[in-house]
């Protein structure tokens, strides 16, 4: 070909790009004018988000992992119209990662679990469609949500799973779940302690200001950027698992044990400021039941002594006016027993009273009532996921849901021993939590909320993506030398 061809083509790609930018910045000039500044930000902004993540879905998935918990909680519209953050994060961006991973050779396979969740999602939308339409109620938007909200996290668990490639990675996401916690429980801690102006920023970020409720200014519990306590406990209670499992794993090369020391005293103050029993407890007993799985007990349990003190010192006034409220004299439930919290015996009557008979009538409890709120019910809270499956979709639904954790901690248990230290410390955080959550879902809905399912559906992605590992033998920090690992022997461990 001759140079003055090469010449020629040359020029015409300069001027067809400087055609292209010209053409584009016409277009939003235009939009611009018409639009507004703070839209045609938005557009070109998600434009970006879209095109980056499609050249580079990693980064795709330390978002989705890391990003999207944090702001779970925060309100409709804020800044998106009629959506939530995590809402808007999690179509654009978990979109572009599997549209960008769908051709490769080596896609995710779908397991007995995957299956079962998408499962849960079709179970979800049909049977409370199905209640729906029975009822003759209208499909709001609110009704929508929930219809289609499980598939939120399907979407996630298959994005993050097929974004990540390498140890590399992993290790990184699971770096940045870690530090973003840390704002979220200081905000928490700040908020509690009513320092500057963080009830106000918590109530305009969330759209609820929970310092208004009644007995809130006697017991300051923290929701951080969440609408209420539990979501932010719940959300605490996995960040903290995941990090002793890490610090319990000599091997892990995800963060120092300073850094882990740091993340997990600022968990543990905001955990604790929410003053919530469920995963407090949950939390003592996991933290427990990590150390002797690792046979590291004896040292945990000083080091968790320690921090309890240190943090019941620092929150004695919340905690001794959370303890009055639920045994103390003063308690507006009558003929509660003494040994009973007033909050569990508060959800008892609630259940018996209005939520058993409600689900009793017209055999709502075979396939559920659908979205809302049955007319009989007066308190329009579960507090009790049980009940929860039960409403949306009867037994059947909570059927479904038992064979997904069935499965999901069969799979989870299989991991446990894994070869790669990251992974096996991922497992155990999976596998503890279901069983702890079978106990702690009793008294919440910590599955169908905000805060912990975003977290612990990505932290499942993490644990069955299919990574390369480094090549070569690794120095660990116990000294040890080992054989890393290929791809296909890293998920041997797992089916």
């Amino acid at each position: 070909m001759s140079t003055a061809v090469l010449t020629a083509r040359k020029a015409s790609l300069q001027v067809a790009a400087w055609l292209g930018v010209l053409l584009a910045a016409l277009f939003f000039g235009r939009l611009l004018v018409i639009m507004g500044p703070t839209i045609t930000f938005a557009f070109l902004s998600i434009i970006a988000i879209f095109l980056v993540v499609m050249a580079r879905p990693a980064y795709g998935a330390l978002i989705l992992a890391a990003g999207v918990p944090i702001v779970s909680g925060m309100t409709r519209g804020f800044p998106i119209p009629a959506l939530r953050p995590s809402e808007a994060i999690i179509a654009l961006v978990a979109s572009a990662v599997l549209l960008a991973t769908a051709t490769r050779t080596d896609r995710v396979p779908w397991t007995t679990f995957d299956w079962l969740a998408l499962l849960y999602g079709v179970g979800n939308l049909m049977l409370g469609s199905f209640d729906l339409i029975a009822r003759g109620d209208p499909f709001s938007f609110d009704a929508i949500g929930e219809l289609l909200g499980p598939f939120q996290f399907l979407l996630i668990y298959r994005a993050v799973m097929a974004a990540v490639t390498s140890e590399g990675v992993r290790r990184k996401a699971i770096r940045l779940v870690l530090f973003a916690s840390v704002p979220v429980a200081l905000l928490g801690i700040a908020q509690s302690l009513n320092l500057g102006p963080t009830r106000d920023i918590v109530a305009k970020l969330t759209g609820i200001d929970v310092s208004t409720a009644y007995g809130y200014q006697a017991i300051p519990r923290a929701t951080g950027p969440f609408p209420i306590w539990h979501e932010l406990g719940g959300y605490l209670f996995l960040v903290i698992l995941l990090g002793l499992a890490l610090y319990l794993e000599p091997d892990s090369k995800v963060m120092s044990r300073r850094e882990l020391g740091v993340v997990l005293a600022i968990a543990g103050g905001g955990v604790i400021a929410t003053a919530t029993i469920a995963p407090i407890a949950g939390v003592v007993i996991g933290a427990l039941v990590l150390g002797f799985w690792m046979r590291k007990l004896s040292k945990l349990v000083v080091g968790v002594a320690i921090g309890a003190m240190v943090l019941a010192l620092l929150f004695s006034p919340l905690l001794t006016s959370r303890y009055d409220q639920q045994f103390g004299t003063g308690t507006v439930i009558t003929h509660r027993p003494d040994y009973v919290p007033q909050t569990l015996w508060a959800r008892y009557l609630i259940w018996t009273d209005q939520y058993i008979p409600a689900l009793a009538k017209d055999e709502r409890w075979f396939a559920g009532y659908g979205p809302g709120v049955p007319p009989e019910v007066d308190w329009p809270y579960t507090e009790s996921l049980y009940i929860t499956m039960v409403l949306r979709g009867g037994i059947i639904l909570l059927a479904i849901y038992g064979f997904l954790m069935l499965a999901l901690a069969t799979r989870a248990r299989a991991y446990t021993r894994s070869r790669d230290p990251t992974q096996r410390a991922l497992a155990r955080v999976v596998y503890l939590s279901v069983i702890l959550l079978l106990f702690m879902h009793i008294v919440a809905n910590y599955f169908v909320v905000s805060g912990f399912p975003h977290l612990f559906w990505p932290l499942l992605g993490l644990l069955f993506a299919r990574v390369k590992p480094a090549e070569g033998p690794v120095r660990t920090e116990s000294g040890r030398i080992v054989i890393a690992e290929t791809a296909p022997a890293a998920s041997a461990a797992g089916p």
